[in-house]
């Protein structure tokens, strides 16, 4: 189950990158300024997404583990 949820986790984040990169290669069709940046910005954007993620995961975790642990007694 938890295995389930985390390789969720990771598609998303995958198919976030995919799409954000191809939204922004067609932006940059129109602006030539953000062209420069775009891959910059599909990068942090989907680093931050990580991030948010690992954090709403370990906090899952670690509300889990209590409960088994207050379970078990």
């Amino acid at each position: 189950m938890q295995m389930t949820i985390v390789l969720m986790f990771i598609l998303a984040c995958i198919l976030y990158k995919v799409l954000v990169s191809m939204y922004l290669h067609q932006v940059t069709w129109k602006v030539q300024s953000l062209k420069q940046f775009s891959d910059a910005l599909t990068i942090t954007s989907g680093t931050v997404l990580n991030l948010i993620l690992i954090i709403i995961m370990g906090s899952i975790y670690e509300l889990l583990a209590l409960k088994l642990t207050h379970w078990g007694k």
